[in-house]
């Protein structure tokens, strides 16, 4: 359990640096990194969302990310891991099914936080069958070019902190019926 809230830690700190490898369009590893993918994926039956500012709003330049908040942020994504180990530890709980996480970097900022949110719901709208996943050649049935298992869409969220950003995700979720609940307060101004 410690082993993944460390292993997750690193990644969240280290995120700049996280560079997956992307095929090109013959199905060979290019090598490219995908920018600004701020995410942490656990497999799982169901899969809970979670949105924490890991990172502060950017200071405009390229990246949308700022500085990393470590309390307000990278502790929350570890006691969500950490609710989540003990969940799935009680098997007689889900009766058989292992709750997995899609964790998302808000940034602080409610239009990347939006944006980012869009893999909440993307299996429900065709998702990953996309023209980077699958070819078609000579009129056959697709075929998976990566391995990669399909991914399962998010029955609930948690999060995000700032009420800005949970207004932008909720207008989001409550299209596809997502329940969203928000460890922090709602404002509304009048």
């Amino acid at each position: 359990m410690f082993s993944l809230l460390s292993m997750t830690l690193r990644t969240l700190t280290h995120i700049h640096m996280l560079a997956l490898a992307v095929e090109d369009s013959s199905g060979v590893f290019s090598g490219q990194p995908i920018e600004n993918v701020r995410q942490l994926r656990i497999p799982g039956d169901l899969i809970i969302g979670g949105v924490f500012p890991v990172h502060a709003k950017g200071s405009g330049g390229i990246s949308p990310c700022g500085e990393i908040f470590e309390t307000r942020g990278v502790h929350r994504v570890e006691a969500f891991l950490y609710a989540l180990d003990m969940i799935n530890a009680q098997t007689e709980f889900l009766r058989g099914y292992k709750l997995g996480a899609l964790i998302l970097d808000s940034c602080s900022n409610p239009a990347y936080a939006l944006n980012q949110s869009l893999d909440f719901v993307r299996e429900m709208i065709g998702g990953n069958s996309g023209m980077s996943e699958y070819t078609c050649s000579d009129g056959r049935q697709p075929k998976l070019l990566r391995n990669s298992s399909p991914k399962k869409s998010v029955v609930a969220v948690v999060g995000a902190s700032y009420s800005s950003v949970t207004v932008q995700i909720a207008n989001l979720l409550r299209l596809f019926r997502i329940v969203q609940v928000s460890p922090g307060k709602l404002f509304f101004k009048n």
